[in-house]
């Protein structure tokens, strides 16, 4: 993949949960990391939510693989350009599965 289309900067939010010892509750904590992204959109389509019909905008994030990124998970979320995208799915390519994360994610409305 070529360098130049990672030309996007994306936030990655990650959330993790450990696990209180008095209770058994979980509490949750957030990560941001900014990182740069190549941002391909998928076509749109529409859907039928409550008898109204609504567009929902689809894109798919391809960031490096790194220690930092490396497990990523659907719980979390990515913000671009003033949305926020819930992940769908990841998928691990390259060479040895190691090289790029690709992330489907579709934007709340």
């Amino acid at each position: 993949m070529d360098a130049g289309q990672f030309r996007h900067r994306i936030e990655l939010n990650k959330k993790t949960f450990t696990q209180e010892t008095d209770y058994g509750g979980l509490t949750e904590s957030a990560t941001n990391l900014t990182i740069w992204a190549a941002v391909k959109w998928v076509q749109a389509k529409e859907k039928l939510q409550g008898g109204i019909f609504s567009s929902v905008r689809k894109a798919i994030f391809t960031i490096r693989y790194s220690s930092d990124v490396k497990a990523v998970n659907s719980r979390d979320t990515i913000t671009y350009e003033s949305s926020i995208f819930d992940i769908e799915s990841v998928a691990y390519k390259g060479q040895g599965n190691k090289a790029y994360i690709e992330i489907i994610g579709e934007a709340r409305d």
